[in-house]
């Protein structure tokens, strides 16, 4: 399917697939010419661009991955464990939502525990280097 852009006279035009795609791939690099172009200029007029990821060498960014992911967990956790309870509360005596239940619990659990683990083998790893 191709696009069909309007032309100035109202009239539409229908595009071919190849010609498309070469319209897109023009797009594209004209784009990365202009930021290949602009970047220098931008550098030679003293502007500076912060560092969107906080961190300066590769073992700060391994640390910011391993602690997002670790507060993410940790708020995730206790949500799924009232989403069990609740599952669990509402089966009305229904044997497979009560294990739907008692698998997001144990899942929960074990994934936590493995967070923890995983966080307190970091520290050690790091506490004895």
């Amino acid at each position: 399917m191709g696009i069909n852009p309007k032309c100035l006279f109202g009239k539409m035009t229908k595009i071919n697939p190849t010609e498309e795609s070469r319209i897109k791939k023009g797009i594209l690099l004209l784009l990365l010419a202009n930021t290949l172009l602009l970047a220098p200029i931008a550098a030679v007029q003293g502007v500076e661009i912060p560092n969107p990821l906080r961190a300066n060498d590769f073992n700060e960014l391994v640390e910011g991955i391993i602690n997002f992911i670790f507060n993410i967990a940790l708020a995730v956790a206790p949500i799924m464990i009232i989403v069990a309870g609740f599952v669990f509360v509402t089966s009305g005596g229904d044997r497979l939502n009560i294990q739907r239940a008692k698998d997001i619990m144990i899942y929960t659990v074990a994934g936590l525990f493995v967070i923890l683990i995983s966080k307190g083998l970091i520290t050690m790893i790091r506490s004895l280097f």
